[in-house]
């Protein structure tokens, strides 16, 4: 069955006014707004067709000329003048603060939600080179120089670093923050900003790692604070990773407490 448009043939009565019944055409979103607003054009039309109903009502009974006939239509006629009279104040007020409220152009448009990204310039580059070839050699110097910057925006947070940062491109006893994720610092913010407890940095950028190096994910966390690590065990299970005891989704991260090396978080994407 195809898609049938609907148009109405009659022009509203209630254009002077600024309320337009909406059309339904093929492939045409309705605006919910404009929907509305047609809506609140009936319901008036409705209150004003009562009104009339009720005025003829009391000249029927004013016809009959008796004394209970007339005070019932005396009655009628204070009741409907009176809800007419608050119906029309209504309306004037709306239109007179703002038409909009009325024909529903309220101007919402303007807080549409646009798609917007968190850019945190932590001067993280993506690794061209595994650590030992000239390339990942000279992103983990580019590391180890960037380290004072991106350990003090760390300290900031609150969040700690074990060791002191690498000598060389190939030192492993040491601790590199330089050259950390974009992401991965927001995770962090997110992660220091959900749960009490330290957070300590035991692993970072360095050499030493099959999957940690200068712009990717992957970063280490201390294990030891049992307040940090109640908080993590209570996030959305993880899947079942051979080389993890139990793992944690948020954030957009895995949690891993891995089990083959020196306890830690291994936390990645």
């Amino acid at each position: 069955m195809q898609p049938v448009s609907y148009t109405s043939l009659e022009p509203s009565n209630l254009t002077a006014f600024g309320i337009n019944a909406p059309s339904f055409k093929a492939g045409e979103s309705i605006s919910f707004f404009a929907t509305s607003s047609f809506i609140f054009g009936l319901c008036f039309a409705a209150i004003v067709l009562g009104a009339v109903v009720k005025l003829a009502e009391a000249g029927v009974l004013r016809i009959k000329a008796s004394e209970a006939s007339i005070r019932q239509s005396n009655e009628n006629i204070k009741k409907v003048t009176l809800g007419l009279l608050g119906t029309f104040s209504l309306f004037l007020i709306l239109f007179t603060v703002n038409k909009g409220l009325v024909n529903g152009e309220i101007g919402l448009g303007a807080l549409a939600t646009k798609g917007t990204s968190t850019s945190i310039s932590l001067g993280a580059q993506a690794p061209s080179g595994g650590a030992g070839s000239p390339s990942g050699n000279s992103s983990m110097q580019n590391a180890i120089n960037e380290d004072p910057v991106i350990r003090e925006k760390l300290r900031q947070l609150g969040i700690t670093v074990n060791k002191s940062v690498c000598s060389s491109p190939t030192a492993t006893d040491c601790t590199t923050v330089g050259g950390m994720h974009p992401e991965t610092f927001v995770m962090l913010q997110s992660l220091k900003s959900t749960c009490s407890g330290s957070i300590q940095v035991t692993g970072g950028t360095e050499a030493g790692h099959s999957s940690h190096g200068p712009g990717r994910s992957p970063i280490d966390l201390g294990i030891n604070d049992s307040t940090l690590n109640a908080c993590v065990r209570n996030f959305t299970q993880g899947p079942t990773l051979g080389f993890c005891k139990a793992t944690y989704k948020n954030f957009g991260y895995i949690f891993c407490d891995e089990k083959n090396t020196a306890a830690h978080w291994h936390v990645y994407k």
